[in-house]
């Protein structure tokens, strides 16, 4: 949640007229997409040519080639 948090105060995209999300909203989002990105966790790393693994601060902490 906190990566879109973060995203979301950076989005210059949202101009005033628009309303930025709010935590509810962003937890509502978060859970919307939450079993597909587990999913994908799960299974598209064993079929990718590239693996980025970054940290909690979205740092690089390895990339693996196949």
């Amino acid at each position: 949640m906190n990566w879109r948090t973060k995203q979301e105060r950076m989005n210059k995209s949202n101009l005033i007229i628009q309303k930025k999300m709010n935590k509810k909203n962003i937890i509502a989002f978060i859970q919307h997409y939450e079993k597909l990105t587990k999913w994908m966790l799960n299974t598209v790393p064993m079929k990718s040519n590239i693996v980025i693994q970054v940290d909690k601060k979205q740092r690089i902490t390895s990339i693996k080639l196949r």
